[in-house]
């Protein structure tokens, strides 16, 4: 009677670290269609998924959501004891630094181009203007891609401004995300041609600090084991056109 009653609770005593009433922080950027704020409100498909390991966490994990901008987001979770950050993809310059805890969501990076460059040879397509998100997790990969004349911007919207007018001959995008990208712009995405995926496959993280708390890691990775057997886990991926990780 004593051992069950010592099990009990421990299964539901407060995680250590944290008071009964915590939450836990995770931090994120402005990243549409992945991660984004509207009407007080965070959407976007990691939100979404951070939200479904919360519930599948059965009341163990209290997650808050922290927007700001991706540097800053990244500094904060390195310096704190238990801070999450989202969405992270997983790289060898990144690996070091973090503690890599449930993958989320895998994709791969795509060059598109406009429908009048759609018989360009992928060769010849190489060599012209690319435009590219400063800081994204293919940046490392350029110099062995063998893309000369890469162009970064700070925000996404700017490269699909830049591909309609002419200002780049492709775009270099998650291919989760071109879709959403140029819906938010008024553009038919039929208008552009989507070439073959481009460096490697990409996974996303739930990442926190270097030395993870024990017992938090333990919860997320029991609640990302029963969120993956929740139809709705791969609902929502099918919804965003994301893979399995």
């Amino acid at each position: 009677m004593l051992r069950y009653c010592l099990a009990l609770a421990l299964a539901i005593a407060p995680l250590a670290g944290l008071s009964a009433s915590e939450t836990i922080r995770v931090n994120h950027p402005d990243l549409r269609p992945l991660i984004f704020s509207e009407n007080a409100q965070v959407e976007g498909l990691a939100a979404e998924l951070v939200r479904l390991l919360e519930r599948h966490s059965d009341g163990r994990l209290k997650l808050t959501f922290s927007e700001s901008p991706w540097a800053r987001a990244q500094l904060n979770t390195q310096r704190s004891a238990h801070d999450l950050i989202v969405p992270l993809s997983l790289t060898e310059q990144r690996r070091a630094h973090y503690s890599w805890l449930v993958p989320l969501y895998a994709y791969r990076f795509v060059l598109a181009t406009t429908g009048e460059r759609a018989d360009w040879p992928l060769e010849r397509l190489r060599q012209g203007r690319i435009g590219y998100l400063k800081g994204n997790a293919i940046e490392p990969e350029l110099p062995a891609l063998g893309l000369p004349r890469v162009e970064p911007v700070t925000l996404e919207n700017l490269n699909v401004n830049k591909l309609m007018l002419g200002r780049i001959d492709a775009w270099l995008v998650a291919d989760l995300a071109l879709r959403p990208l140029l819906q938010a712009s008024g553009i038919d995405p039929a208008r552009v041609h989507v070439g073959p995926p481009i460096g490697e496959r990409k996974v996303v993280y739930l990442a926190g600090p270097l030395n993870y708390p024990a017992d938090l890691r333990a919860a997320l990775e029991e609640a990302a084991a029963s969120m993956r057997r929740d139809p709705a886990y791969a609902a929502i991926l099918r919804r965003y056109e994301a893979a399995l990780p």
